[in-house]
């Protein structure tokens, strides 16, 4: 299966980020230890960092392993570590996955109102996108090449991508 999922490099970034808060956490409560008498601004700021630290492991922890893995047959949407939906891309739009394409994002939404977002940065993007362009999956919402007399007929990914590329989409052209 190829897959599209978050670069190493992400990752790294995230850990260290999530280190780094720690340990200004970690420095701001030891001085609030070291003078021996509370002291707010120490405690806050041990509170805040601390807590954004261990936010942004946990959150790291649990989405785990999240992105897109595809064939030619289907494809399986990992949210985390233990939501995985597989489709087979005919069944997107009657399973109720939309492909949501803004100017300022793209994501799958699902009916339950979960969502797994698709970002340019990630390992293997432009190869799913190309997918996704060939499979004619419908998007929603964002951009309506065809302007409002085309409400009866949403716009597919091919449609979407040619009106925002051209028609060297796929082709090495976009960058």
């Amino acid at each position: 299966m190829k897959r599209c999922v978050p670069r190493t490099a992400d990752r790294v970034t995230t850990l260290l980020a999530a280190a780094g808060l720690g340990a200004v956490g970690a420095l701001a409560a030891r001085e609030g230890l070291r003078q021996g008498q509370l002291d707010l601004g120490c405690l806050v700021t041990a509170a805040l960092f601390g807590g954004m630290a261990l936010w942004l492991a946990w959150r790291m922890l649990r989405t785990a392993g999240w992105g897109f893995y595809y064939d030619e047959e289907r494809v399986v949407f990992a949210l985390s570590r233990s939501d995985r939906r597989e489709y087979r891309w005919e069944e997107l739009a009657g399973a109720g996955v939309r492909f949501v394409f803004g100017p300022t994002a793209m994501y799958f939404l699902f009916a339950d109102g979960k969502r797994i977002n698709l970002l340019p940065r990630m390992e293997g993007c432009d190869a799913f996108l190309t997918t996704l362009r060939q499979k004619g999956v419908p998007a929603a919402g964002g951009i309506h090449p065809g302007g409002l007399g085309d409400l009866g007929d949403p716009p597919t990914a091919a449609r979407v991508f040619t009106e925002l590329f051209g028609e060297e989409f796929g082709k090495g052209g976009h960058r």
